[in-house]
């Protein structure tokens, strides 16, 4: 993935100013991508959005590929060192484990569709890509969690692990999927007071569920 120029060439932000710019182009990108698709956003049109030269994205990404590789990574990578932290602690309850992927889904809320959209269902080179740097790290190393819980006799050992932790991430990125239909149409509250009640209730059928 591309890099900020060490050196501020002549006519090129900066250092802060150049951060900020780099925070709102992957913005930009993300809900796009999101929203349109991969294979219908340009840079140019990109630029366009924010107000920049189109040389500025090739020059903080060099090209579309990596700009979404840029998008993945900011967005994937706090939650993947978050989940390794929670497996170091002691004992996990459920609701720390909903809080830190609502936090993360509440800090990039279009990254669910965009994950549904061009990881799940895109390019296979972004499949595998993120079969390569995060899936190891976001469901395997929660999966090792839940056994852990499990052994400890904190959750009901007769669930399968990987099987929980596919259905705890569709409890909690499903919503935000299907924010465009479910705000309309089922009034479900996305505010932040909204999300905190949705996180409740996520964790009220957790808690019902899976323990012993």
């Amino acid at each position: 993935m591309s890099k900020l120029h060490p050196s501020r060439a002549r006519g090129r932000p900066s250092e802060p100013a150049a951060e900020d710019l780099r925070e709102k182009l992957l913005d930009a990108a993300e809900v796009r991508f999101a929203e349109q698709g991969y294979a219908a956003i340009s840079l140019r049109s990109l630029a366009e959005e924010v107000g920049v030269n189109p040389s500025l994205l090739h020059y903080y990404f060099g090209s579309k590929h990596e700009l979404m590789l840029a998008v993945l990574h900011r967005a994937l990578e706090p939650l993947a060192e978050a989940v390794a932290t929670l497996r170091q602690s002691a004992e996990v309850e459920s609701r720390e484990m909903t809080a830190l992927l609502f936090r993360a889904i509440s800090a990039h809320p279009t990254l669910p569709r965009l994950l549904v959209r061009e990881v799940l269902l895109g390019e296979d080179r972004f499949r595998d890509y993120f079969r390569e740097h995060f899936a190891p790290r976001l469901g395997a190393v929660l999966a090792q969690v839940l056994r852990s819980e499990q052994q400890h006799g904190h959750l009901d050992p007769e669930f399968d692990a990987n099987t929980l932790v596919l259905m705890i991430l569709g409890l909690c990125l499903f919503p935000f999927v299907a924010q465009p239909v479910a705000e309309p149409l089922l009034g479900v509250d996305y505010s932040p007071a909204g999300r905190e009640r949705l996180l409740g209730q996520v964790d009220r059928i957790l808690q019902k569920g899976i323990l012993p």
